[in-house]
């Protein structure tokens, strides 16, 4: 689901990534004008910013400026004086995602199935928004359509642009995995950390870092993530479930509280699963290892080598296995291994989010001469009802200071030239958001 965008009213088309598409770009911006201005972003346009008549399409000027993609989109913005929030940027490529994310944008990459698992892996590292393909365009757009299955079942109704859907369609992400390419990875959605301005707009994300502190709060959420994406991504075409086992000196098992969650829950039963099938018991963490954070994904694989085992009944069986966060993928691909060296016949790896290795920490564009009226660093936020994503005071649970806050909107528009910086006094404390989960 979008982060930062809270209504559509245009869409980017960055059409340098559509070359030799002709007839399925024409698709798209016939889809998107549909609902509102499109505007058309490429280095071989010439002429003004215009709107064509009886038409929505807007083109980008071609100043003679050295081409960089930011620079070309911030100009757009800035002449057409477009709400930054309110806007959706769709590629086929992932190159030009950064740019467009830092300005606010939802972003949505198109996908053709003709795509080799690299590039598969590298739009993966960029987070869109939406990795879709175009028959589900105008279903986004929409709203009918909510994207990840993890992040739709995790977030609260006022984080949605439109009306949370009672029936939403949604999905999951398989990831290739390029160690095992037999096993791809079914996602059920994306983890931002903390050190990522996204994170504080992203309740999935926000959940995974409270359950390292409370997993048995967690528990029942993400029972029910896991257990969806895997009936949607097996088809219930398996033996059994397990999970990745922890470490010896790890005295919770998260990953059997989950587990432990699906039991309870009515798409079990409605599904005809077994608690047989059931077995934590699978796998088995026989060593005790260093924490892989700050290995490379090669020093990861070493570290991990060996140190899991599996149980005899996996010979010829069919294996869901369960993780929580992916990042290298150099933990789950050991106990894939494990499994394949003890006979099993086919492997489902399934995970909770993805959190590529590769991808850079994001700061959104907070004015950085604007601070609080208290003096404190400005930071994301996000009404728990809903409205337009702000910043705030970092040290805004401090009742006795007075606090200020300015829109993303309002914070883009500045360092677009558009709008003088502007502070609006806060009416309430709304820094509720971690607090909640």
């Amino acid at each position: 689901m979008f982060l930062t965008t809270r209504e559509i009213k245009f869409v980017v088309i960055d059409l340098e990534s559509f070359q030799e598409r002709e007839n399925e770009v024409n698709a798209i911006i016939e889809t998107c004008s549909r609902l509102g201005k499109v505007l058309l972003v490429s280095s071989q346009l010439a002429g003004p910013a215009l709107q064509s008549s009886g038409t929505a399409i807007h083109y980008a000027k071609n100043t003679g400026e050295q081409w960089l993609f930011a620079n070309v989109l911030r100009r757009v913005l800035s002449e057409l004086e477009l709400k930054p929030t309110s806007g959706v940027f769709i590629t086929n490529s992932h190159e030009n995602l950064k740019p467009a994310h830092e300005l606010m944008l939802g972003t949505i990459v198109t996908r053709f199935d003709d795509e080799s698992d690299q590039e598969v892996v590298n739009i993966f590292q960029q987070f869109p928004d939406f990795f879709i393909r175009p028959s589900k365009l105008y279903e986004c757009l929409t709203g009918e359509f909510v994207g990840f299955a993890g992040e739709y079942y995790a977030a609260p109704p006022g984080i949605f642009i439109f009306k949370k859907p009672e029936k939403p369609t949604y999905s999951f992400s398989r990831v290739p995995n390029l160690k095992n390419p037999d096993c791809p990875i079914a996602v059920a959605g994306r983890y931002f950390d903390m050190s990522d301005a996204r994170y504080f707009l992203h309740a999935l994300s926000a959940r995974i870092i409270n359950s390292k502190n409370n997993p048995e709060r967690q528990a029942k959420c993400f029972g029910n993530i896991l257990l969806r994406t895997i009936r949607i991504s097996t088809k219930n075409d398996f033996d059994y479930i397990t999970r990745v086992p922890p470490k010896p000196s790890q005295k919770v098992d998260r990953l059997k509280m989950y587990m432990d969650a699906f039991a309870d829950h009515p798409l079990f039963a409605r599904e005809d699963y077994d608690k047989k099938q059931l077995r934590p018991d699978l796998l088995a963490c026989e060593k005790e290892y260093h924490s892989l954070k700050h290995y490379s994904y090669a020093d990861r694989l070493k570290v991990i080598e060996g140190v899991f085992s599996a149980h005899n009944d996996v010979k010829g069986k069919r294996i869901v296995l369960l993780d929580d966060v992916q990042t290298t993928g150099a933990t789950l691909n050991e106990a894939i291994k494990t499994l394949k060296e003890k006979g099993a016949a086919q492997i489902y790896p399934v995970a909770l989010a993805y959190h590529p290795y590769a991808v850079q920490t994001l700061a959104l564009a907070v004015p950085h001469h604007v601070s609080c009226k208290c003096g404190k660093k400005m930071v994301p936020r996000c009404k728990i009802d809903g409205g337009e994503p702000f910043y705030g005071c970092s040290d805004g649970f401090n009742k006795d200071k007075k606090h200020s806050t300015i829109t993303f909107s309002e914070s883009v528009k500045t360092q677009l030239s558009v709008l003088e910086p502007s502070v609006m006094k806060q009416d309430e404390e709304v820094d509720a958001w971690n607090a909640q989960f």
